[in-house]
């Protein structure tokens, strides 16, 4: 039997022994997808997704969760597979009448107010579109979040919340052979005007660069630092906006590479009884594009630690230009459980003079909670 089958069963037969209430709940996410690089072979596809939450409470203090994601394997959209993987796996301690919790374990990163807006492999609801931006898919891809392990703390007071986590930086596992911790710091404010905008700011840094030979480098595998703005708008009940303006770091000591990028996001939505119509345009610019040597994924001795965020497949993709992604959306919600969602976007690279890497896609995928 599969080492992650047995642990399944292990947790099903002994937590609730320990634990005061336990349920499985999880999402489902599957449909077509077509995906079109100009001047290349057009991807078309089938594709399938799940998620499984087991959680569990041991006293109405302690709580926690354990999350698996699974798919088929071979996905464009980049959902994990064939094998199954633990991705939130955390205990929280929230007391009686004071206004803070603890996370401890595995979590998303708290890093801006629209991470609780992301598409997380299976479970697409909170997200208005089905892809995410262009900042949160160079962190996970564009169908995830950036899972971290670490200690967190959230802090409520008058003004909002302040979030705080300690964690192994970039790196999404135990790994962390730079012995350097993460840091990140999130305030979102209060509902303000009337109860319709949100306000935030994070800061995070992590050090998976120094003192480590580069086959050892764990993360983004350079000195990275961002912080970003963003807000939430809630015009009437129907209409909602949300924007953000980041600036990244990803030092890796190399003077002839682009490191600095300004990344940012706009969305709206506007839903009218069970039809919800969403769009949205996400920037990533690298700063220095003219005056540095070009820098591609592969074939070039020149790499830099830039991600490509984009959906563009080529050896030849120069990673310090501007992409610009749009995203249009068409959502019928059956019930509450059950969404019909489509999308039509357009990963725009305005830079590329090697191969055209534009990239043209099509999703139309049913998401279903359990």
């Amino acid at each position: 039997m599969n080492i992650v089958l047995k642990i399944i069963l292990f947790i099903i037969i002994i937590v609730p022994v320990y634990a005061a209430d336990v349920t499985i709940t999880g999402t489902y996410l599957g449909g077509m997808n077509a995906i079109k690089q100009r001047n290349s072979v057009r991807q078309t596809q089938f594709d399938y997704a799940a998620n499984v939450d087991i959680n569990f409470v041991i006293k109405p203090e302690i709580a926690g969760v354990i999350q698996f994601q699974m798919s088929p394997g071979g996905s464009h959209l980049h959902f994990p597979g064939e094998s199954i993987v633990v991705t939130d796996l955390n205990l929280s301690y929230s007391p009686k009448h004071v206004p803070w919790n603890i996370t401890m374990g595995s979590f998303d990163t708290p890093f801006g107010q629209h991470v609780s807006r992301l598409s997380n492999n299976a479970d697409t609801f909170n997200n208005m579109l089905l892809l995410n931006p262009l900042l949160y898919s160079a962190f996970a891809g564009p169908m995830g979040t950036l899972n971290t392990l670490g200690f967190m703390t959230m802090y409520r007071f008058f003004l909002g919340e302040l979030t705080v986590a300690i964690t192994n930086g970039t790196d999404e596992s135990a790994y962390n052979s730079d012995g350097h911790f993460g840091v990140v710091a999130r305030v979102i404010s209060v509902p303000l005007f009337n109860n319709s905008i949100n306000i935030g700011g994070s800061y995070m840094y992590s050090d998976d660069y120094q003192g480590v030979k580069e086959s050892e480098r764990s993360g983004f595998g350079a000195d990275f630092s961002a912080g970003i703005m963003d807000f939430s708008i809630q015009f009437i009940e129907k209409f909602r906006m949300n924007a953000y303006i980041a600036r990244l770091f990803y030092d890796d000591q190399n003077p002839e590479s682009v490191d600095e990028v300004w990344s940012w996001m706009t969305e709206t939505s506007y839903q009218r009884q069970k039809l919800r119509l969403s769009a949205r345009i996400s920037g990533w610019q690298p700063c220095g594009i003219g005056n540095n040597k070009i820098i591609y994924a592969t074939n070039n001795t020149l790499t830099g630690k830039l991600p490509d965020p984009g959906f563009a497949d080529s050896g030849k993709v120069r990673l310090d230009q501007d992409i610009y992604r749009y995203e249009l959306g068409l959502d019928y919600f059956l019930t509450p459980i059950i969404t019909i969602r489509s999308e039509i976007f357009w990963d725009d690279y305005r830079y590329d003079l090697v191969v055209n890497t534009d990239v043209l896609g099509v999703l139309g995928l049913v998401n279903v909670r359990f």
